[in-house]
């Protein structure tokens, strides 16, 4: 039998289930999404229910009473009730299954990022997973979409073991097994491959005309209103032609861009119009940039008013009150007057004190990456990325300030990736706490440089003198709290009765391993069985 394929095919079989019904003497009622019918046929009663859209009912049966026939349909009533309420948040909105969530996170942050660029932003669920589709024309790249989309998908599919791996999990964001971008080009960007004919060899498929262009294009950044769209040259020495050539283009003028453009002045900051529903504030915003970013900002250096931040114009008086108390803003092409708040500059966040490295020097550090800490999200370093080891260290202690600064136990876990020129990045894992010497790290009291030395940080770094391998227990890893933990320490007691449990000592005499085991202390059986069996032989 072939089976139901669409959603009208079930509609059209529904309705004649139920117009079947009707007909021989049901009659029907409606609960939300269920309906029921029922009827009395001498002295039995017969009900029967259907849910959704679904075209098998979910219970027909035949009662001895009448109110057996109502004690089950008030049962299926309070389930539906009960079904229905488990879909309400506790603000008493509609709850989204896991894909539709990310795909309105996905939309919404799209939309601040690029508020001129339309974006299709689907999702479907289907056997096993879900997915979220992410569809334009023109607009950002691929590669600048990617960036922000990435991260809503919780893992990747591994070819070589053919499985999917949870690689990407993440608690505080809503997620989906894939997500899928698709850029494609308008019309107008199309008739551009003619450019190319030129340069064209008709046996060579990777030079054609269209294959050329699409390179080109997959680095071009559009802007939707662009006019005369034109092929220009910018790098003579390049090897490639997307490295040779790029699109080009025209964008209407725009009083309140080029106005913010041409007058911003050095140290200050402004608010422009961008466009019909978003507004950006441009200038000297690194100071304030994680206020900007705690009000909903979102950093776009493509802006076509210049690198800034976006945000809704619903936002604009967040933005002003933020201003007012840090620095005196313009405001071109917005329907206020300048604050009259203080006129000094704000000046970037400084931590005085902080601990300097004591043996070490790192001057080939390429990049270092926070891809996420837990603790509270002001200020949020998900996915900040440094190149000065003295900011990672502000950026360690303002998290250490915010969330164990006071706490006599618990710790913050970062992650973190580090990039030095010339090898590869690695991963590490490190624990931000109060406490001092029970082997986690207090950046108020230690250098971040002090605390990764000993491990990842060897094939990177410079050192004044050779490392010595200190630890207590060599057998284990530098970082092992038996390793690096004051003896006196909880951490170091809890971590030594786990050792003890997994290494219990070798005794040489039944005595000895007695009282041992009387006494609570874990004891191995393979050392038991020595002593009895070294006993019995000498016996």
């Amino acid at each position: 039998m072939q089976g139901i394929q669409t959603k009208e095919q079930r509609t059209n079989i529904r309705a004649a289930q139920f117009e079947s019904l009707l007909k021989n003497g049901y009659s029907r009622e409606t609960y939300k999404t269920c309906d029921i019918f029922t009827k009395q046929d001498g002295c039995k009663w017969y009900a029967k229910a259907f849910r959704g859209t679904s075209t098998n009912q979910i219970f027909y049966y035949s009662f001895n009473s009448l109110e057996r026939m109502e004690q089950k349909i008030k049962e299926t009533k309070e389930f539906e009730d009960r079904r229905e309420q488990r879909k309400i948040d506790e603000k008493g909105n509609k709850r989204l299954s896991s894909h539709a969530a990310a795909a309105k996170a996905i939309r919404e942050e799209l939309k601040t990022a690029f508020p001129s660029v339309k974006f299709s932003v689907t999702s479907e669920s289907f056997s096993m997973g879900n997915s979220v589709r992410v569809d334009w024309t023109n607009g950002a790249t691929e590669k600048q979409v990617s960036e922000i989309v990435s991260k809503y998908q919780y893992g990747h599919f591994d070819g070589m073991s053919d499985m999917y791996e949870n690689s990407n999990s993440r608690d505080d964001i809503p997620q989906t097994k894939y997500v899928q971008t698709s850029r494609s080009m308008s019309e107008e960007v199309k008739q551009l491959s003619q450019f190319f004919e030129h340069l064209s060899n008709g046996n060579d498929w990777e030079n054609r005309p269209e294959n050329i262009l699409y390179r080109v294009f997959n680095k071009c950044h559009i802007e939707p209103g662009a006019q005369n769209l034109r092929i220009e040259r910018t790098n003579e020495n390049s090897g490639s032609f997307e490295g040779i050539y790029t699109i080009a283009y025209d964008l209407p003028e725009n009083e309140n861009r080029k106005a913010a453009v041409n007058q911003i002045e050095p140290g200050k900051v402004q608010i422009v119009e961008y466009s019909e529903k978003s507004i950006a504030v441009i200038g000297e915003t690194y100071p304030i940039k994680d206020k900007l970013k705690s009000i909903g900002g979102k950093f776009n250096k493509f802006l076509s008013c210049g690198a800034g931040w976006i945000f809704p114009k619903s936002k604009f008086e967040d933005i002003k009150n933020l201003l007012s108390n840090t620095t005196k803003p313009g405001t071109q092409g917005i329907d206020s007057e300048p604050t009259n708040e203080s006129k000094e500059q704000t000046k970037a966040p400084q931590v005085s004190n902080l601990p300097e490295p004591l043996t070490a020097k790192y001057k080939n550090l390429e990049y270092f990456k926070i891809l996420w800490h837990e603790g509270h999200q002001t200020p949020n370093f998900t996915d900040a990325i440094f190149t000065n080891w003295q900011e990672v260290q502000k950026a360690f202690y303002k998290l250490w300030e915010v969330n164990e600064k006071g706490q006599d136990g618990g710790y913050t876990k970062v992650k973190c990736e580090i990039k030095f020129k010339g090898v590869d990045a690695v991963t590490d894992r490190i624990d931000i706490t109060n406490r001092v010497n029970n082997g986690d790290f207090n950046p108020s009291q230690m250098h971040v440089l002090e605390y990764l030395r000993q491990t990842i940080l060897e094939e990177g770094e410079e050192i004044e003198e050779p490392a010595k391998d200190w630890r207590k227990h060599p057998e284990l890893e530098h970082r092992h709290p038996l390793n690096i933990c004051d003896p006196e320490s909880n951490q170091y007691k809890e971590a030594l009765k786990e050792y003890e449990a997994e290494h219990p000592k070798k005794y040489k005499n039944i005595i000895d391993i007695t009282a041992a085991a009387k006494s609570g202390k874990p004891i191995s059986i393979y050392n038991l069985f020595d002593i009895v069996n070294t006993q019995t032989v000498n016996a």
